[in-house]
């Protein structure tokens, strides 16, 4: 009985079995690898945000990482663009000044300086203008043609041999002029000549 009994041990002992039954254990126990993502499979290590021990962010990487503030001027500026103009544009004193100064006769120096800076309305809305480098380039001294215009000059001289191109020259140049005049007029009509007080001028041809 008792060899009968040393058999299955025996058995047992055989590595080929041992190993057989150690495999079966461990396959019942394993469970499938899931397939993760690209970036999961090709690196081994993945990208994520850590805080390594003893060290903790200092308040300027905050302040990078922290987005600008949103300021007032940001919440106009969203607003006029999801919303159209409704309120007509406010012209500072300054570009009125300017005007009202562009309606006077010119004053020509009697000795310009060479070279010469015509751009001389800056100083009207700037006090330290004269502080500045001059305009570059610089603005040309005013014309002295007065009523000698190119449309009195095309009209008077025989430049041109052929009467029908003098003409259509001479209807461009006055389609011109007429739309400068247009293009003066809508100018006035967006900024009008006002009094000290704020009050717009009526027209001089205009009857009260």
């Amino acid at each position: 009985m008792a060899s009968h009994l040393q058999r299955p041990s025996r058995g047992l002992d055989d590595p080929s079995q041992v190993r057989e039954t150690f495999l079966k254990m461990v396959h019942a126990h394993e469970t499938l690898p899931t397939p993760g993502t690209w970036a999961q499979r090709e690196f081994l290590l993945p990208r994520e945000p850590k805080e390594l021990p003893g060290f903790t962010q200092q308040a300027y990487y905050q302040l990078a990482l922290k987005p600008p503030p949103y300021t007032e001027m940001k919440a106009k500026v969203r607003q006029r663009l999801a919303r159209p103009w409704k309120d007509a544009a406010q012209h500072t004193w300054g570009f009125h000044t300017w005007l009202d100064v562009g309606r006077l006769p010119a004053t020509f120096p009697s000795r310009p300086d060479k070279p010469y800076d015509s751009n001389v309305w800056r100083w009207l809305t700037d006090s330290r203008a004269h502080h500045r480098p001059p305009a570059e380039p610089p603005v040309p001294p005013p014309s002295w043609l007065g009523q000698n215009s190119f449309l009195t000059f095309i009209s008077c001289t025989p430049i041109f041999l052929d009467r029908n191109r003098r003409k259509q020259v001479i209807f461009r140049t006055v389609k011109e002029l007429q739309e400068a005049e247009k293009l003066k007029l809508r100018s006035e009509v967006r900024a009008p000549p006002l009094d000290t007080h704020g009050n717009i001028l009526p027209p001089k041809a205009s009857k009260k």
